[in-house]
């Protein structure tokens, strides 16, 4: 029930002061952001695709110089698109009713045609606030993270790679996951073809974690536009997916796309996580309006009693 709800919440209010200046010769800019913030980054983002928006309290603080870009912060409460009950969500504890997270990012790129992220994250957790990053006792949980994209011409390469850890034994194992993508563009159409795999544990739940918010999930390289949660961060799963799409928005106002992914769950304890994900966009732009339909075909595997399953998503925006 994350789109069917009332109600009303103030997601995004806060402090801001920018600094401008410069450092041997390079101009340097800064920023500090405290209050209610939507964030995106790749181990801390809401996710805006609903009609209520993901957001985060937070107190942030950036530099940006050299063509660098550094931020650091700490993230207090969360607010999810809805409450689950037929309300909108309202600002509560960090994740998982974990008590806060502090981030690190990075970003640079020097290099020519090269860019590279870097982020980490420590997800606090304690005895009284049980939860999925702790067991009985105060846990620390680390998310790692860092990508690199290469472009040369029309086309780019790319590499990822996760890693989660913790202080607490008892608490799920850690794990980790690898990304690879390739992709380029011709004309009006884009196409890509993604892998990625997590780790092999003796622990069947010992999963990746991808971060605070729902949007951190569509990070990997493998992601869907629908079927986001499929599973990729799941001990020892492989996911290859191809896309194209062809985007004639500017001069037709017609965009169309095609997605087809396969879940490989090999770590699980049967096959009942495996599945192939087949999804369509069709979206039309007219002045100001945007109609948008994304429909996606989720097949299981006989395992799971080759259950099928689909969903449509529908979007009218109006733009001023």
């Amino acid at each position: 029930r994350d789109m069917d709800a009332s109600g009303f919440v103030l997601s995004e209010a806060y402090l801001q002061y920018t600094m401008n200046g410069s450092a041997k010769g390079k101009d340097v800019k800064g920023f500090i952001k405290a209050g209610r913030q939507f964030i995106k980054t790749p181990l801390v983002a809401g996710s805006g695709s609903r009609m209520i928006r993901q957001s985060f309290n937070a107190i942030l603080g950036g530099v940006t110089f050299d063509k660098t870009t550094i931020i650091a912060g700490q993230v207090t409460e969360f607010q999810n698109r809805t409450d689950g009950n037929g309300r909108v969500g309202t600002f509560d504890e960090v994740g998982a009713n974990a008590t806060k997270a502090t981030t690190v990012y990075l970003k640079n790129n020097s290099i020519e045609n090269l860019t590279v992220q870097a982020q980490i994250a420590e997800v606090h957790a304690t005895a009284d606030t049980n939860t999925s990053y702790n067991s009985a006792s105060d846990a620390v949980t680390s998310l790692n993270y860092i990508d690199a994209k290469y472009s040369f011409g029309a086309f780019y390469g790319a590499a990822q790679y996760y890693k989660t850890s913790s202080t607490n034994d008892e608490s799920k194992a850690g794990n980790h996951l690898v990304g690879a993508k390739i992709g380029g563009k011709f004309g009006d159409v884009k196409a890509y073809a993604a892998y990625s795999q997590t780790g092999k544990s003796d622990d069947t739940t010992a999963s990746v974690g991808t971060g605070l918010g729902s949007a951190t999930a569509a990070n990997i390289y493998t992601a869907s536009t629908i079927n986001r949660s499929k599973g990729e961060n799941l001990n020892d799963t492989k996911v290859i997916t191809a896309a194209v799409t062809y985007d004639a928005t500017k001069t037709l106002g017609v965009k169309a796309g095609i997605l087809y992914a396969t879940i490989d769950a090999k770590g699980s304890d049967d096959k009942s996580n495996d599945h192939n994900d087949l999804e369509f966009l069709a979206q039309y732009k007219t002045g100001s309006w945007t109609t948008r339909v994304d429909y996606a075909l989720i097949k299981y595997a006989k395992e799971a009693g080759n259950q099928q399953n689909s969903e449509m998503r529908a979007k009218l925006t109006y733009s001023f």
